[in-house]
């Protein structure tokens, strides 16, 4: 008798566990071109939408563990997934031995969405490298597509980082006129150079697996020729967050204004600026992140103001209209 009360409490605990586990159910997915996405998904409670997250370059599913955890929390799904070329997907498939396109990635995420079958129209979150993608994905499928939450997005290539290696370029042709390279062979050779030297120091979650470096190299190649700011004013009408850290390391404040005023046509809704923070918002300030994209979902700030944010404190002072504290959204 004891044995089997032992045996009913451990199966018990375990579909406990199983029920509350913010991890979810991980599995790969086949797409028909034969890639392997690598996916962790939770159900949402009941009433409450789900959100697929896009990963930013370096990023894996594991980067946004501590901003999805707080969203599952509140009750939201949440789809994570590894993209062609990232995380546990770059080591299910075939290594990319060429530039990674923006478009397939888009298309791929379209495909992956349909075989499991969520209901569109989606809810998406992307930082970086993932929120360009998404604006390219708003641009080609706006009727799938109903928030987009786009942290410290891709807009447009950094024209610091084009100019360090266009100067490169040209010292190569000066002192070694000899090399038949071409302009493209040279860019992808002092690419591959930058970031083999740069990021394991400035972006160690590259060090994740052996292959990461190489993945977000062709990722960069595939990304490189796109510019999403010339999209921006044909996304969904009223979809647009976008949400940027006042400190950003890679990409100043010009570059994300730009971008909010070529959406002007598309009514974007948001534009909060977050005060002690720098490009990787949802590692920094998962907190804050979270309880505005709860905000977005139990109130209406969809209004196209901008927003400048202290984090800590939930204090919101709009370029328009009073300032205030968030309120707390709990249900």
């Amino acid at each position: 008798m004891k044995i089997l009360l032992v045996v009913l409490f451990l199966s018990v605990s375990m579909m406990a566990k199983a029920q509350i586990d913010p991890v979810g159910i991980e599995k790969f997915v086949t797409l028909k071109n034969g890639h392997k996405l690598f996916t962790r998904y939770t159900a949402p409670q009941k009433d409450f939408p789900t959100l697929v997250f896009v990963n930013g370059l370096t990023y894996s599913t594991n980067d946004y563990t501590l901003l999805a955890d707080r969203l599952v929390d509140m009750g939201y799904g949440v789809l994570l997934y590894d993209a062609f070329g990232m995380g546990r997907t770059l080591l299910e498939n075939p290594m990319p031995t060429a530039p990674i396109d923006y478009v397939d990635q888009i298309n791929e995420l379209d495909e992956l969405l349909k075989k499991l079958k969520f209901k569109a129209p989606y809810n998406f979150v992307g930082l970086s490298y993932g929120g360009g993608i998404l604006i390219g994905y708003g641009a080609r499928y706006p009727q799938n597509v109903n928030k987009l939450f786009l942290l410290s997005p891709y807009t447009e290539v950094i024209e610091s980082g084009k100019n360090i290696i266009l100067k490169q370029i040209e010292w190569t042709k000066i002192f070694f006129p000899l090399n038949d390279a071409t302009d493209e062979e040279l860019a992808n050779f002092y690419l591959r150079m930058f970031a083999y030297q740069n990021y394991p120091i400035s972006e160690p979650t590259v060090l994740e697996n052996p292959y990461k470096l190489e993945g977000v190299i062709r990722l960069t190649q595939g990304i490189t020729p796109y510019s999403p700011i010339s999209e921006a004013a044909t996304l969904p009408k009223n979809s647009v967050h976008l949400m940027t850290g006042i400190y950003d390391q890679y990409v100043t404040r010009d570059v994300y204004d730009r971008f909010w005023e070529a959406a002007g046509p598309s009514s974007p809704c948001s534009y909060a600026r977050l005060n002690f923070s720098e490009h990787k918002l949802p590692q920094v300030h998962p907190g804050f992140v979270s309880r505005w994209i709860n905000a977005n979902f139990k109130a209406d700030y969809c209004t196209g103001r901008t927003y400048y944010v202290n984090p800590f404190t939930d204090y919101m002072s709009p370029d328009q209209g009073d300032t205030f504290y968030l309120p707390d959204f709990k249900d």
